[in-house]
């Protein structure tokens, strides 16, 4: 059972961390506005991604239980571990900080938020690269 949670992995993935970039586009774009704030987009594309962040966390565990990786992959796997549980707790981080912002409305709390989002971002592309290495090759990017 524990090994089918880890397949469905690389499938769960992809779902947040498009919402989530998504989100930071939007937000970027959103900043420019005439009335500068947390848009309700944005809000509910947190508050979606975020579960699912969570659940490709716990199914990531899942899946680096099943095959082995061998030790060239012992770094790589390890990074990706902390910074995949750091995108999906700074994803839910994120979320409530939007709500909290569009609630609040002070500046200081709509540039705490996107600051964190800024930071949710990178984790995710480290994440995400790792991930790509234990995936394809140690070898990858291809373009080296």
């Amino acid at each position: 059972m524990f090994e089918f949670f880890g397949n469905l992995h690389p499938i769960v993935v992809h779902f947040p961390i498009a919402l989530v970039i998504t989100t930071a586009l939007a937000e970027i774009l959103w900043s420019r506005a005439p009335s500068p704030g947390v848009s309700s987009p944005a809000r509910f594309m947190l508050r979606t991604a975020a579960p699912f962040a969570l659940l490709s966390a716990i199914f990531g565990f899942a899946a680096a239980d099943g095959p082995a990786f061998g030790p060239e992959l012992a770094s790589a796997l390890a990074i990706h571990r902390i910074a995949g549980v750091a995108a999906a707790v700074l994803t839910v981080l994120s979320a409530g900080l939007a709500e909290s912002a569009a609630r609040g409305g002070e500046p200081w709390r709509v540039s705490f938020y996107r600051a964190v989002l800024f930071l949710t971002t990178v984790a995710i592309a480290v994440t995400g690269h790792f991930g790509a290495v234990l995936s394809h090759s140690v070898d990858y990017p291809p373009f080296r």
